[in-house]
């Protein structure tokens, strides 16, 4: 390469900074932190093919052979976008986000510093447990100390400012440069995802099974959440007539059988359980004592003259309150 050449070596040789190359450089940083830490008290990591690194009085220069690494023993790592890290010997980090507008690094144990150059555009987030820096640029270094039974997270900033706040964003506090600050850190709680809802061919799974071991609120709340959030299913119709049998049958609940045994008929009036829901429907009006209960026998009657409850709806006195 020609000597006269007015750009250093390092910007004829080192490719255009991208966030997908910025990732991958941030992704071996997160990766390094989880290794097991290495011997010498801190390391350097050049990831951009072509860097140029001063380290002390030696100067490493990119030949023509490019790697996609250059590895060597130093107190910093230096970024293609210009960023600085320093990391403390067995400290242990995971990048969460790299992104055209974000980096985002949580900090489990040790001590990381970082020199930021100043973006409008890009800003670097390091949380630790439930305190979350924010910085747009400068330089801060941020360590977790154990002490006295519990974690403490200190705060040193160097150049510019960033903000610490909780992670939920309560108690934001801005550190200016020559600050410092520091304060107990607490875990994050967990944040567990809701279970995924069930089927309709789940739930009637759930309730005929809850109903043979003789867990009978487990089966009532699964039929009632068949047949009211799976209206249009098939299974809707049967889990609302199971659900009237149960009321009427085990917990003495007329008035629940009859809403749900007329919830069954609308559901699903041509369905094979009909006869057996009509025939509740008398049950559950006698035992209210309802008026309706004579329309209700003379309806099933006309509709199943040699149905197999026939004998015993006739038989039906259908007592009323007036009686």
């Amino acid at each position: 390469m020609s000597t006269s050449s007015k750009h250093p070596l390092s910007e004829e040789l080192a490719p255009p900074v991208n966030d997908a190359r910025l990732a991958k450089q941030w992704g071996a940083v997160s990766a390094r932190m989880q290794a097991p830490p290495p011997r010498r008290a801190r390391w350097m990591l050049a990831t951009a093919a072509g860097l140029a690194i001063v380290a002390g009085a030696a100067l490493l220069v990119r030949t023509a052979t490019r790697h996609d690494h250059v590895a060597m023993a130093h107190e910093e790592l230096t970024l293609a976008d210009g960023s600085r890290v320093t990391i403390d010997p067995g400290s242990r980090m995971r990048l969460t986000t790299v992104t055209a507008t974000r980096i985002h690094l949580v900090l489990e144990s040790g001590g990381i510093a970082l020199e930021i150059p100043q973006s409008e555009s890009r800003t670097f987030d390091v949380s630790a447990g439930n305190q979350h820096i924010t910085a747009a640029g400068g330089g801060f270094d941020a360590h977790i100390e154990a002490k006295a039974g519990r974690d403490m997270l200190h705060v040193n900033v160097a150049q510019g400012s960033i903000e610490v706040a909780r992670s939920d964003g309560s108690m934001p506090r801005a550190l200016h440069a020559g600050e410092k600050w520091s304060t107990p850190i607490e875990a994050e709680p967990a944040h567990e995802s809701p279970p995924e809802p069930l089927d309709a061919k789940e739930l009637l799974a759930r309730a005929t099974e809850a109903r043979v071991a003789n867990h009978l609120k487990d089966a009532l709340e699964a039929f009632d959440e068949l047949r009211t959030h799976y209206r249009s299913d098939a299974r809707a119709g049967l889990a609302a007539f199971e659900l009237g049998r149960l009321r009427l049958d085990v917990l003495g609940d007329p008035a629940g059988a009859l809403e749900a045994l007329d919830d069954a008929i609308e559901l699903a009036p041509a369905a094979q359980f009909r006869e057996d829901a009509e025939a509740r429907r008398v049950d559950a009006l006698d035992a209210m004592a309802d008026p309706r209960c004579v329309s209700a026998r003379t309806a099933y009657l006309e509709r199943y003259p040699k149905g197999v409850h026939a004998r015993v709806i006739r038989q039906r006195q259908c007592k009323t309150t007036a009686q």
